[in-house]
């Protein structure tokens, strides 16, 4: 699909709580960890991930 637009755009749902935050993703960086707004959970890349 040559020149289609890359979605940026991601949900993270925390599985402790259910909250779920629509996230930009960085563009100059890797982020490895979301600390969950609702409950303060840290969200972590689960294995076999492509980032774990």
């Amino acid at each position: 699909m040559a020149g289609s637009p890359i979605n940026l755009m991601s949900v993270l749902t925390c599985p402790n709580c259910g909250q779920c935050e629509t996230l930009a993703m960085p563009e100059d960086r890797h982020q490895w960890v979301h600390l969950c707004l609702s409950c303060s959970n840290v969200l972590l890349p689960r294995q076999g991930d492509c980032c774990a």
